[in-house]
């Protein structure tokens, strides 16, 4: 076991301090001076947010429909095709 004041301890306690001073440094200089954005601001918000709550989800149901109108077809007539072999 070292010694508590050997170079191996202090360089071990000096990397870890090194590591976990990045994690913590936080800069308040940008949020201070901001404004609240007002009730257009909000509106502009809440539009945003519905959008994307409804529009992601009805594109990616859109994208599986075409999908699957591309796929199945082609399933069954490579089905049938292989059938007919």
């Amino acid at each position: 076991m070292p010694y508590p004041n050997s170079k191996h301890t202090q360089r071990r306690n000096s990397r870890q301090t090194k590591g976990a001073t990045g994690l913590y440094s936080f800069n308040a200089a940008p949020y201070l001076g901001q404004q609240a954005p007002g009730l257009m601001g909000a509106i502009r918000y809440a539009i945003k947010d519905i959008l994307l709550s409804v529009g992601v989800p009805l594109l990616y149901t859109i994208i599986l429909i075409v999908a699957y109108m591309i796929w199945i077809p082609f399933l069954i007539y490579a089905l049938i095709w292989f059938l007919q072999q």
